[in-house]
């Protein structure tokens, strides 16, 4: 099957260069995908900063010394394929992978905090999965 790179960046772990990151792959994703306007790339968009967060705050520990790798690519079957991974220690994605889609809205004061940018992620991709150690995901789109 053949795969359309359409970004590859690795970058330090800091959140305001998560930003401009997310700008540069929509920016690429707009210039790739004729037609496709910035509104029809907003779910694109929540997905990346979701993704890039965790792995900037939560698997780097925001420690610039550590890096986070983004690769973003479009398969021939036009999906799009996202893959961040981190040099963090990984963390145990299963119990977040395990919670109902629901939690994530509910209006209960005992609604975790953790976990919840997963949630949405998986909402709003057709796969999510993660390596064993979980310091990188791969989200699959269907453009």
């Amino acid at each position: 099957m053949r795969i359309e790179t359409i970004f590859d960046k690795t970058f330090p772990a800091r959140v305001d260069n998560m930003f401009d990151v997310v700008g540069e792959v929509i920016g690429k994703l707009e210039r790739s995908l004729n037609g496709y306007q910035v509104g029809e790339l907003f779910n694109i968009k929540v997905i990346l900063n979701e993704l890039l967060v965790n792995s900037i705050r939560h698997g780097c520990k925001c420690d610039v010394n550590k890096a986070v790798t983004i690769n973003c690519s479009i398969r021939e079957d036009g999906r799009l394929v996202l893959r961040i991974s981190d040099e963090g220690n990984g963390y145990d994605y299963c119990n977040i992978l395990e919670q109902e889609i629901c939690d994530i809205f509910s209006l209960d004061d005992n609604m975790k905090e953790c976990g919840r940018g997963i949630l949405i992620v998986r909402s709003l991709c057709e796969d999510l999965s993660f390596n064993s150690e979980g310091n990188e995901v791969e989200v699959i789109l269907k453009l």
